[in-house]
């Protein structure tokens, strides 16, 4: 996607070095095997360039003023990142340390679907930012899914040892084995394993609201 556009790879835009913590941070917590995340720095005229070809006419009109970070599709591995973002980390931007945590995260593989996926990564996303020391970003995109993997944690917690945040880090890297687990977890069960594993959750399953109740003690 970039590779025609010249990128100089120690371009002087600013301090890249507390923009490469965070990357680097999200990237030690969530730990996937053999993925190294390489953050590309580009001018305001490359970003400009990369927005006018990777978004239609329709929505690229001032994308590049809102837009500040892309995971390179044609190499994931790959954090494209504008002089924008640079400039909102180092003058200490919640939402830029918000948006680069995001992009992180999702560009990171794994097999867990939306929308535990969601949950998950707000979960991980607070863990970052405590990490950073910038408690202040905002991690609730999707409060009633990381509730309902906070509440599932707990149990494998009590039920398995570790703490949660290492069963939100197996949620995202090996979601079949949590889900083994729960399954077998006299608290959750079967049923109520497979309709979270659903594409999208039936909030208003009775199964669910019953756990929802249940787990409020925990």
């Amino acid at each position: 996607m970039i590779d025609d556009l010249l990128i100089i790879e120690d371009l002087d835009v600013g301090d890249e070095s507390e923009l490469r913590r965070v990357v680097s941070t999200v990237e030690a917590l969530v730990a996937v095997p053999g993925w190294n995340m390489q953050p590309v720095f580009l001018t305001t005229e490359q970003w400009k360039t990369l927005i006018q070809r990777g978004f239609s006419s329709t929505l690229r009109r001032g994308a590049d003023l809102y837009i500040n970070i892309l995971s390179d599709p044609s190499n994931p591995q790959r954090l494209l990142i504008s002089p924008s973002a640079l400039r909102g980390i180092n003058e200490k931007s919640m939402s830029s340390y918000q948006e680069v945590i995001y992009t992180t995260l999702r560009a990171l593989p794994t097999e867990l679907t939306n929308p535990l996926r969601r949950g998950v990564d707000d979960l991980l996303a607070e863990s970052v930012a405590q990490r950073l020391d910038v408690p202040e970003v905002f991690t609730r995109n999707a409060p009633r899914e990381s509730s309902l993997i906070r509440k599932l944690t707990t149990i494998l917690q009590r039920s398995h040892g570790y703490n949660q945040l290492d069963w939100t880090v197996v949620f995202r890297r090996n979601p079949e084995r949590v889900f083994n687990a729960l399954a077998k977890n006299r608290r959750v069960g079967p049923e109520l394993t497979s309709l979270i594993q659903q594409a999208s959750i039936d909030w208003k399953n009775p199964k669910l609201i019953e756990f929802a109740k249940m787990a409020e003690d925990l």
